[in-house]
């Protein structure tokens, strides 16, 4: 009787989480290569675990992130709060000569274009990215969402970019945060060294469920075209005037993209097509496409093979 008393109270707690609606995460990635990678996961593990082991929030590491794994987390609703930690560069003036770097030494400053609304906050851990997520602002990416960025203009320390990262998130995480001083006496016992500073996230619990989800903006304004990569063994990003239109992924079935209506009173619009720096890339691609709304062109030599390797440009002139 006990037994079926104690398995009704798990069914009756389980349900009534799940009613609560989409369960949150706190999502930390890391784009090191693999010789970096080992000793730099533990450490930033042990760093974001201490700050948040009395929140109640959920941790997801993810290490070696790929551009499809970025992808996946900035549009997923379970998303709460993202922290990506990696190599980055912007230029002083603009994004536009920056980049931010994922695993497999692919520029994904992009993929930061198009975030899921419900998602609080992300922390761009690295050097000067500011500059490319300030420029995304002025173009109106983030018009109409909840999420604040934060990212860095100089060059800084991983230990001190992380606490910078949880200190920013306190913000959205905890009603109260708590900071915890760590002392250090000096070798002069009427001296004591500068403090450290720890930041303990005491969690807010109605953040870990998403009653509501805010649904993503449909980039639907526009006209539609279909793409058939022939390689199915690799991804890339469609990229239209610095604009992300979206990720061809590694399939040999139809996707649909949508070409902005702003951007459809061009002549010629040149799109690129950024593919995955990968090992297994062969250097040799073509791209079919199906659509009544564009004359397709591109650059060949005497095979009719498109010119480039990671990168092809194709020039798509509307019709009328």
């Amino acid at each position: 009787m006990l037994k079926l008393l104690l398995n009704y109270i798990i069914f009756i707690t389980l349900f009534s989480f799940s009613a609560l609606g989409v369960e949150r995460e706190i999502v930390i990635l890391t784009s090191f290569n693999e010789k970096e990678t080992k000793d730099t996961a533990e450490y930033i593990e042990k760093k974001f675990n201490r700050s948040f082991e009395e929140s109640g929030y959920k941790l997801v590491f993810n290490h070696s992130t790929n551009m499809m794994d970025l992808s996946k987390y900035l549009m997923s609703p379970k998303t709460l709060g993202l922290f990506w930690i990696s190599h980055a560069s912007g230029s002083s003036k603009n994004g536009l000569n920056g980049a931010i770097i994922d695993a497999e030494g692919n520029d994904v400053k992009r993929l930061f274009q198009k975030v899921n609304p419900n998602i609080l906050f992300i922390s761009i851990i690295g050097c000067q990215a500011q500059s490319i997520i300030n420029d995304y602002k002025k173009k109106n990416y983030y018009n109409g969402i909840q999420t604040q960025f934060q990212a860095f203009s100089k060059k800084l320390f991983l230990s001190t970019g992380i606490r910078r990262g949880i200190k920013f998130s306190a913000k959205f995480l905890d009603q109260d945060p708590k900071t915890f001083m760590n002392r250090h006496p000096h070798p002069l016992r009427h001296k004591i060294r500068p403090y450290r500073q720890r930041i303990k996230i005491q969690g807010i619990h109605s953040l870990n469920f998403l009653e509501k989800v805010i649904p993503t903006p449909l980039y639907n304004n526009g006209r539609e075209i279909e793409i058939y990569n022939t390689n199915e063994n690799i991804n890339a990003q469609i990229v239209l005037d610095d604009h992300l239109v979206g990720i061809l992924t590694a399939s040999k079935e139809a996707q649909k993209f949508i070409i902005p209506k702003s951007m459809n009173k061009k002549k010629k619009l040149k799109v690129e097509v950024i593919y995955e720096n990968k090992e297994n890339n062969d250097r040799k691609h073509t791209l079919e496409f199906n659509t009544d709304f564009f004359e397709i062109d591109y650059f060949s030599n005497a095979n009719g093979e498109i010119f480039g390797e990671i990168r092809n440009i194709y020039y798509l002139f509307p019709v009328d």
